[in-house]
């Protein structure tokens, strides 16, 4: 029973999203991943927002507000029949024919329900997701609120105190309507946000390829084994890493659609998406204002105003956390970085190791499979076909993982520490837009 719980809590996110995505979108992109993305974190948002004004939530108004969505869903379907979209770029509904796609589709459904199996089998047990997303969700489902000593007092027992709460408010939700905690079924909602991620890539690749070869590509990217081996890169984990990858990859797609139709409403899904990428996870900000400085370089003078209302609709709507992550403890805490000679010399000692880390880590077929040998193929092949989005494309990633290198060598850990902990689950932040920008290439 409660899986079929989780799936229902999963349909009222797509149906939230459906009635606020801009009716213009609904014909010109498959519905599930973007309206799946705009109700998770408006439903995630919109609690974090009920908590900032002191209210706690508790289930009977939380089952009367997803009643209310339902019905107010279906009030809204019923008025606008015609919309329609087209059901070319629909991963799902897309029939195969020849054996390639037959053995995309074999890839996919078999990754597909390995996954499901992954995420139906066993409870949250891997590290991040218990003690710093699933034990936080379960806090938020007892006390229905963060405005409590757990989240403010130094002393309380969990990792990153100061991490966004978007993973354990989707997960805490569930729970509420649940009525108790379910750390194995909750898993599920994880692995609905690895199909609309599969999705997202296939509409972005669909864009310039045949249905055959952005289907084929998908199906690679979604065999690379480290997102089904037993780690904490795997996409049922619990950890936020697949959820910032599907919400981080939506912000470039759906400005690079603004920027090229100039349609407002691909600016508004770009703005939610931002939101949810910067609710996510600590570098999700950083990545936010990255791709909003890349948007208006690329729209330039002429579209500053539309530029400039969506970079402060972002600044608006994120704002109530950054205040709020001012006043929450701090796991590590940081001195200030000072650019003095000791600074240098210990970044000089740093840059070999990663340097053997950056080589070495395309060729560890055993985490990756093929996919970084595809990619850079691609690149090379698609060399000088390459269009100001596809640059745009490999900019936003180079500067992602510029950024986190940066983190590697800036600050004190060892960066045996930092490859040890981070470096593969990190890159994968990026391999998305990387095949997408790849697949254009050629």
């Amino acid at each position: 029973m409660n899986p079929l719980i989780a799936y229902a809590l999963v349909a009222v996110w797509i149906l939230t999203g459906a009635v606020l995505m801009p009716r213009t979108l609904l014909r010109e992109a498959d519905i599930f991943p973007w309206a799946l993305g705009i109700g998770g974190i408006l439903w995630a948002y919109g609690q974090f927002l009920f908590n900032v004004l002191g209210a706690t939530l508790t289930r009977t108004p939380t089952l009367l507000a997803v009643f209310f969505v339902v019905m107010g869903t279906a009030v809204y379907r019923l008025n606008s029949r015609g919309a329609e979209h087209d059901e070319s770029l629909s991963l799902h509904r897309t029939l195969p024919r020849g054996r390639w796609q037959y053995a995309a589709w074999v890839t996919l459904l078999f990754v597909a329900f390995t996954s499901w199996m992954e995420a139906s089998t066993l409870p949250l047990y891997h590290v991040d997701a218990v003690l710093c997303f699933g034990l936080k969700a379960k806090a938020l489902f007892h006390l229905g609120t963060f405005r409590a000593p757990f989240f403010f007092e130094r002393g309380e027992v969990h990792a990153q105190p100061d991490y966004p709460l978007l993973v354990s408010y989707l997960e805490s939700l569930y729970y509420r309507i649940l009525g108790n905690v379910d750390d194995k079924s909750v898993k599920l909602l994880f692995w609905v946000h690895w199909l609309a991620l599969l999705s997202l890539i296939y509409q972005g690749l669909h864009r310039r390829l045949s249905h055959r070869y952005a289907l084929i590509l998908t199906s690679l990217y979604s065999s690379i084994p480290l997102f089904l081996l037993d780690r904490d890169t795997q996409v049922v984990s619990g950890s936020a890493d697949v959820i910032l990858l599907f919400y981080w990859t939506a912000v470039i797609l759906a400005g690079l659609r603004w920027i090229d139709s100039g349609d407002r409403g691909w600016r508004y899904v770009a703005v939610l998406f931002s939101l949810g990428c910067g609710f996510c996870k600590p570098q999700g900000v950083v990545l936010v204002a990255a791709a909003w400085l890349g948007f208006g370089i690329v729209l330039g003078y002429r579209r500053w105003k539309e530029w400039s209302g969506g970079a402060l609709a972002c600044l608006f709507f994120i704002l109530p956390w950054l205040i709020t992550t001012r006043s929450l403890p701090r796991e590590i805490t940081f001195p200030p970085v000072h650019l003095d000679s000791q600074l240098w010399a210990r970044m000089a000692t740093k840059l070999p190791d990663l340097a053997l880390a950056i080589i070495q880590e395309p060729f560890r077929i055993n985490n990756w499979g093929l996919y970084w040998i595809l990619v850079i193929v691609l690149l090379v092949i698609g060399r000088r076909a390459m269009d100001r989005s596809v640059r745009f494309l490999l900019v936003m990633v180079a500067v992602q993982y510029v950024s986190y290198m940066a983190v590697y060598l800036i600050y004190p850990q060892t960066i045996q520490w930092w490859i040890a902990s981070s470096f593969t689950r990190w890159l994968t932040h990026g391999s998305a837009l990387l095949l997408i920008a790849a697949g254009w290439a050629t």
